[in-house]
């Protein structure tokens, strides 16, 4: 099976010229030198954990060379990239073979040099800023790009679907298989691409060294190596983006009403229409376009592996229509799996359900497998066990295919339930708002509501994405007949049928701005700070520091509270006594009112010549983030500004300074106390500007109300069921009771079933049915939780300890189960678990 693998992975290819390089022009900014910046960027997204190649240098190594040791590399990189002179051990291959589901074939797991992987890294991260400033990649483009994702194409293909059969219109859809697509790229048709695109002889020079003769290694034979000249590495660095630069021309000439979506080499083509006749033929014209494409870069669409799904609700039945590809025929198919969701012809996702009920039912056995009724793992390690194994399958997507039918719903919830009581031990029997109360876990159609709402925000912070495009244009179709059943609609309803004030640009914050700014560390102190904390004269320690700089202080603060009407920040020049402050939407998080406070101070500084500037903010996490280089699409937007005007005043006073200086707060320090009051003050103020709001700061409140909303249903509930607990214990508290408390698992057990009313003991099973008799053994009439604690005859002498050590703890009769359970952390809480546990009563 290896050999034959090996053979796959390695076909009989004709090698061209390893001289030819095709005709390209300098391009200054790709062919500078990487900076050492730049280098720790592409380093620290490397897992230390990562296999090496055949030299045996992995990333930890790298890792904890010296500074100095660091910057001989980096010169040893750039020479290499300017000379185009690099190790033959770059061009080494490991590939260690794993059987893949099927069990019939196998999958290469490829090891290459980290070197080689950190500058392919650091190549990558310029070539896709320059790549995706110039527009070089199609908009329907969604695989492996900053702010892109799969949701991107399922969102898309399912919006038109449903807008489509809202209209009692079909949509004819084809998803292609590329055969081979990684494996077939022609490395001479790439160069050619690259250099047509406007990459220098350095970045096609390289590219082609690791692509054009790879040496593969395997287990097979350790000291003779395969040769393989065509195709981009799987897994490697570079890749994906070099797929997608080199498939730009595969969708030229497709007539404008069909739609197409694709995801690195998967593609999904479909076209709406009345009656699918009249569109078949275009459909068939359309891949055939494709094919054609392919063809001319030496790629083949796979008649076999593509897949054709007529989506109506006119009981069409699968198989009732077909296309050809390649002459052969495609019938349309009940249901198709794109991108890891299982659509079906109707659109209903009964099958994808079905299929994410029954892995995470596998997935449970780590939870069972963890853990008995009375032993085992803490629950809070439990509950992270599940969100991270078990309702990760839920989440993927799941605002895509969350069911409207109240059934299938039930389905994907009692997946939760089951996992609730497998954590904290509850009985079967006991409410599910109980469980949900207890873990503080929200519901599964709460929370993907509020990963639908993240989505969109995101997507409405970029106007320039197809799927904003997508979005709105789906919102102009239901705007006047509110969806009340799927999630995505009512959450697109609920977010552009309101005045939701998200920031929003043309593009995506980290190519809005110069790559120079993206790269910019600026100059924080956060050691004199430390030191403040520690001396008892903070305000010498920092007159002495602005002094002897010779410096212009300016402080900055923001200021939220529960009950402000708006956020405020301001800042404060002491030298000039001038102060500024500012207040916007409550929506606004501290962290975004602390770099905007910081982004007006340089405004303010931007207005003088001869001045040194300090700039100086309690906000630990904003100055951070300005020393510091992410690629996030997630960064701040004020980071980004407070980067550029950085760059304008150091280009402008190349003689003066501009630092910026982190200090603790609540210290006394005068500067700081001051401009803190400014902010509290703007913060009690309404809003004095509609300052649009980062669409990461919506997630608090998209947060907050997936988790009222879940708490309210639990009230509501408890009208029929649970309504002892919600009466007597429940707290409205963001974690649950047990967390981060060095309790053992048997006592967390036996309170969270005392608190649901919900035991062993025989009053609790008679209610349910699974007794017969409610009598205690003792002969009382009924085995409660008081009767057998305090009263049963049964336990006399072990309740003598437990009087004991309540009158030790100054608690004193006439005592109620009941008031202990509202304090469950508490010692004497904890000693009736005690009582239970020696008197070996299983509860």
């Amino acid at each position: 099976m290896t050999t034959k693998a090996l053979n796959k992975l390695c076909p009989a290819w004709a090698k061209t010229d390893p001289d030819y390089y095709p005709v390209s022009s300098p391009n200054p900014f790709l062919d500078s030198h990487f900076t050492f910046l730049e280098m720790n960027v592409a380093l620290e997204g490397k897992n230390e954990a990562s296999a090496p190649g055949k030299d045996g240098i992995g990333f930890d190594a790298i890792n904890e060379l010296s500074i100095k040791t660091k910057l001989i590399l980096l010169d040893i990189l750039n020479e290499m990239y300017t000379t185009g002179s690099f190790p033959q051990s770059w061009r080494e291959v490991f590939v260690h073979f794993i059987k893949k589901t099927d069990g019939q074939s196998l999958r290469p797991i490829s090891l290459t040099s980290c070197l080689c992987k950190l500058f392919e890294s650091m190549l990558k991260n310029r070539l896709q800023w320059w790549a995706e400033t110039n527009s070089w990649l199609p908009r329907n483009q969604h695989g492996f790009r900053k702010g892109n994702s799969c949701a991107d194409n399922l969102t898309k293909l399912t919006l038109l679907t449903e807008e489509a059969l809202r209209n009692d219109h079909e949509i004819l859809a084809a998803f292609l298989d590329v055969e081979g697509a990684f494996d077939n790229v022609d490395i001479d048709i790439l160069t050619q691409k690259l250099a047509h695109l406007g990459c220098s002889h350095n970045v096609i020079r390289f590219i082609k060294y690791i692509t054009h003769e790879r040496h593969i290694f395997s287990n097979n034979n350790l000291d003779k190596h395969r040769i393989l000249s065509k195709g981009v590495p799987q897994g490697a660095v570079l890749s994906p983006l070099l797929y997608a630069l080199y498939a730009t021309s595969i969708l030229q000439d497709i007539p404008e009403n069909v739609g197409i979506s694709q995801f690195a080499d998967d593609l999904a083509v479909f076209i709406t229409t009345d009656s699918h006749a009249n569109n078949l033929e275009i459909l068939e014209g359309t891949i055939e376009t494709i094919n054609n494409n392919l063809s001319a870069i030496g790629l083949n669409i796979s008649p076999t592996k593509s897949k054709l799904i007529h989506f109506n609700r006119k009981n069409i039945r699968p198989g009732t229509i077909s296309i050809n590809v390649h002459n052969h025929p495609i019938k349309s198919t009940n249901n198709v799996r794109f991108l890891g969701i299982i659509f079906d012809y109707q659109l209903t996702f009964d099958k994808h359900i079905k299929n994410v009920h029954t892995r995470c039912n596998t997935a449970m056995n780590i939870l069972k497998y963890l853990r008995g009724t009375w032993w085992g793992c803490h629950p809070s390690t439990l509950i992270t066990l599940y969100k991270s194994y078990i309702r990760s399958i839920i989440d993927y997507a799941c605002f895509i295919f969350f069911p409207s039918k109240k059934s299938s719903r039930l389905k994907l919830e009692r997946i939760q339930y089951a996992a609730i009581r497998l954590a904290l031990g509850f009985r079967h029997s006991t409410p599910t708002n109980i469980l949900l109360a207890e873990s503080k876990l929200v519901s599964i159609e709460e929370r993907a509501k509020f990963m639908c709402h993240a989505y969109i925000a995101k997507i409405l912070s970029w106007k320039e994405s197809e799927i904003y495009n997508c979005i709105t244009r789906y919102f102009r179709h239901i705007r006047n007949d509110p969806p009340t059943n799927d999630i995505l609609p009512i959450c697109i309803y609920s977010l552009l049928g309101t005045d939701n004030q998200i920031m929003s640009k043309e593009k995506l914050n980290i190519y809005h701005y110069s790559y120079e700014i993206t790269f910019t560390s600026l100059p924080v102190n956060l050691n004199l700070g430390r030191k403040m904390q520690q001396s008892s004269t903070p305000n010498a320690r920092l007159d002495h520091y602005i002094n002897s700089g010779q410096f212009t202080a300016i402080y900055t603060d923001a200021s939220k509270s529960k009950d402000s009407p708006s956020v405020g920040y301001a800042y404060y020049c002491e030298d000039t006594q001038f102060e500024d402050k500012t207040s916007v939407s409550n929506l606004t998080s501290v962290y975004t009112a602390e770099c905007a406070a910081i982004n007006a101070a340089l405004d303010y500084i931007l207005q003088f010549n001869q001045k040194r500037f300090l700039v100086i903010s309690d906000s630990h996490s904003a100055l951070t983030s300005l020393n510091t280089v992410n690629l996030n699409i997630k960064t701040n937007p004020y980071i980004y500004e407070i980067k550029r005007k950085f760059l304008i005043y150091v280009q402008q006073h190349p003689n003066n300074a501009l630092e910026f200086l982190w200090v603790p707060g609540h210290e006394g320090l005068s500067g700081n106390e001051y401009v803190d009051k400014c902010a509290k003050s703007a913060a009690s103020a309404p809003p004095s500007l509609e300052t649009p709001v980062v669409f990461t700061d919506m997630y608090e409140r998209f947060k907050r109300d997936s988790f009222m909303n879940s708490e309210n249903k639990n009230f509501t509930d408890s009208l029929e069921k649970g309504t002892r607990y919600f009466q007597s214990f429940y707290k409205n508290e963001k974690h649950p009771w047990f967390h981060n408390k060095p309790i053992n698992r048997a006592t967390i057990v036996s309170i969270n079933r005392m608190r649901a009313d919900h035991h062993s003991l025989a009053a609790s099973l008679f209610r349910k049915n699974i007794v017969s008799d409610p009598r205690c053994q003792c002969g009382h009439e009924a085995e409660t939780l008081d009767h057998v604690i305090w009263n049963c005859d049964l336990y006399a002498d072990k309740r003598k300890q437990l009087f004991q050590k309540l009158l030790e703890l100054k608690v004193y009769p006439p005592y109620n189960t009941e008031q202990f359970l509202a304090f469950p952390n508490s010692a004497p809480t904890i000693a009736i678990c005690q009582f239970i546990s020696i008197s070996k009563l299983q509860i």
